[in-house]
């Protein structure tokens, strides 16, 4: 699982200017940073949610 309190070190801005360059050296254009943004905030949501469930049930009952 991951530990999010240790990613807060990475600073949205940080994210961004790494995904403009990622998508640059992909050759896709600028514009599509927006849609590929979105996505893996989608992404990270759920998967964040996934966590937070597995963390209650492995309190409550010791695993998930």
């Amino acid at each position: 699982m991951l530990d999010y309190v240790n990613c807060r070190r990475v600073s949205v801005t940080d994210r961004l200017r790494f995904l403009k360059r990622y998508l640059d050296g992909m050759r896709r254009p600028a514009e599509d940073f927006i849609t590929v943004w979105r996505e893996l905030a989608s992404i990270s949501d759920r998967e964040r949610k996934v966590d937070e469930r597995q963390q209650r049930l492995l309190k409550k009952y010791g695993r998930f």
